[in-house]
């Protein structure tokens, strides 16, 4: 739930090499309240550099994202994954070491 420490977060990138990165919007939209409150809340909360916090297992979350991704778009932003913001390869590619 976004719940780290300073601790656990430099503990996750000294074990594992892993950042950690949290969201600046979150829509709530694990609430379900709609397709409509969801796109308007992402829409009226992001700026560039956001970070946008969705959850694909509901159903309204899907139903929002064309109007919100074709509307961020036509404002001039670009829509990426963190792994690529980081530079990173797909995550099946990616070599994690195993806690100890």
């Amino acid at each position: 739930y976004g719940a780290f420490t300073g601790g656990q977060s430099r503990k996750l990138l000294e074990t594992r090499r892993v950042p950690t990165v949290l969201w600046s919007v979150d829509p709530s939209d694990w609430r379900q309240p709609g397709p409509e409150v969801v796109a308007q809340r992402i829409l009226d909360r992001t700026r560039p550099g956001a970070i946008i916090l969705t959850h694909d297992i509901h159903p309204g979350t899907i139903a929002a994202m064309p109007r919100t991704l074709d509307t961020l778009k036509d404002r001039g932003l670009h829509v990426a994954t963190v792994s690529q913001l980081l530079g990173w390869p797909l995550w099946q590619s990616r070599r994690f070491r195993k806690a100890v």
